[in-house]
C-alpha cells in the first residue's frame, strides 16, 4: 500500500470547492487526494483513519464519501481487500 505524504495535507475549509454540499466537498477533495497521489485502478486506498487525518475529517465522514463513490461506480471493493 502506498503512503501519502503528510506534505499533501488538504486545508480544512478549502474555498477551491465553492458552495457546494459539505459531503460534496470531501468527496472532491478525497477526488483529488487520490489523483495527486497517482492511484491506478486496482491499487489499495490508504486506511479509513489515514484518510481522515488527512483531510481532518472524521472517519464517518471518511466512510460516507468512500460508500457514494461505490455507490457511484468510481470505487469498487474486493472481498477481503478493503477499498
Amino acid at each position: 500500500m502506498r503512503v501519502i505524504s503528510a506534505a499533501l495535507v488538504f486545508e480544512k475549509n478549502n474555498m477551491k470547492y465553492g458552495n457546494t454540499a459539505p459531503a460534496d466537498d470531501l468527496i472532491a477533495q478525497l477526488l483529488d487526494l487520490l489523483e495527486r497521489e497517482g492511484l491506478e485502478p486496482g491499487d489499495r486506498l490508504p486506511s479509513v483513519e489515514n484518510l481522515a487525518g488527512l483531510l481532518v475529517v472524521s472517519r464517518s465522514a471518511i466512510r460516507e464519501a468512500i460508500a457514494t463513490l461505490k455507490a457511484q461506480g468510481q470505487l469498487a471493493t474486493r472481498p477481503g481487500g478493503g477499498v
